[in-house]
C-alpha cells in the first residue's frame, strides 16, 4: 500500500508539472494572412494615399512608400501576402504592427510564427513582441532577426510575460520589419498553441531548449519533411502512468 500511495503521488505531481508546461496561449491575429481588404494591391496600411483602402489589423507609424498587400504566387494561406520594402531602400519604409486582442497576465507564454521569404534582395526580417504602455507607446519585450530565403519558410519567436513583468496588465502586440534592402514577403502570421501546426501543415519540431523555437531558419514550405506529432503533456503523463502500472505489476 505505501508503494501504491507513493506511486499515485508521483503521478499527480508529474501531471500537474506537465500541464503547467503547456502554458502557450493561442491569440487571434487580426487579418493574419492579409486577405483583407481583398480589393486591389495596396501601397500603404492606413489608407493614407488617395484611392487606397485601409488594411485591417495592420498599421505603420508613417506612410509607406512601397509596402502593402498584393495577390502573389506561393502564398501559404489564402491568396494575398504583405510585402515590406527595406528601411535601407531609398528613403526606407516603416515597420508594421498589429495590436492584439489580449491583455497580458502573469504566466502567459506565446509563440509567434511568421511565414516569410525574400521577394527581391531582402536579406533578413525582424520580428518582435511588444506591449502598449499607459502612454500609448510600444515597448518591445522580445525580438529576433532571421535570415530569409527565396521561398516561404516559417520563423518562430517566443515570449513569456514573466520575463518582462512590466508588461502584465497591458495589451500585447506584434511588429514586423525589413531592416535591410529590397522587399520581403509575409503571410500567415499566427500565435498558435503549442501543438498547432503553422501553414506548413506539420507539427513544430523539438530541437532546442524550447521545443517550439525550431531554429531561426524555421521549416521550409517548399520541400517535404517528416511529420512528428508531439503529444500534449497530459497525454505524456497518461503514457507514463500506464508504463508505471505495468512495471509495478511485473514487480
Amino acid at each position: 500500500m505505501p508503494k501504491l500511495s507513493l506511486f499515485m503521488s508521483l503521478i499527480v505531481v508529474f501531471t500537474a508539472w506537465a500541464n503547467s508546461r503547456a502554458a502557450y496561449i493561442n491569440v487571434q491575429v487580426p487579418n493574419h494572412s492579409f486577405e483583407l481588404p481583398g480589393t486591389s494591391k495596396q501601397l500603404c496600411w492606413d489608407a493614407e494615399k488617395p484611392g487606397s483602402t485601409n488594411v485591417p489589423g495592420w498599421s505603420s507609424d508613417v506612410a509607406a512608400l512601397n509596402s502593402g498587400v498584393e495577390i502573389a504566387p506561393g502564398s501559404t494561406n489564402g491568396n494575398w501576402i504583405a510585402f515590406l520594402m527595406g528601411s535601407e531602400q531609398d528613403s526606407g519604409d516603416p515597420s508594421i504592427w498589429n495590436l492584439l486582442p489580449h491583455i497580458l497576465k502573469a504566466g502567459d507564454e506565446f509563440i509567434l510564427t511568421v511565414d516569410a521569404r525574400n521577394n527581391q534582395n531582402a536579406a533578413v526580417m525582424k520580428m518582435s513582441f511588444y506591449y502598449l504602455d499607459d502612454n500609448g507607446k510600444r515597448i518591445t519585450v522580445a525580438t529576433k532577426t532571421v535570415e530569409l530565403t527565396g521561398s516561404f519558410r516559417t520563423y518562430f519567436l517566443r515570449f513569456a510575460a514573466d520575463d518582462a513583468p512590466s508588461c502584465i496588465g497591458h495589451a500585447l502586440g506584434i511588429e514586423l520589419d525589413n531592416p535591410s534592402t529590397g522587399w520581403l514577403g509575409i503571410d500567415n502570421v499566427q500565435i498558435p498553441q503549442s501543438n498547432v501546426p503553422n501553414s506548413v501543415g506539420r507539427a513544430m519540431s523539438f530541437e532546442r531548449e524550447n521545443p517550439l523555437m525550431a531554429g531561426a531558419q524555421g521549416i521550409s514550405t517548399s520541400a517535404p519533411a517528416p511529420t512528428v506529432i508531439i503529444p500534449e503533456p497530459s497525454t505524456i503523463a497518461l503514457l507514463c502512468l500506464g508504463g508505471l502500472i505495468l512495471l509495478l505489476r511485473r514487480n
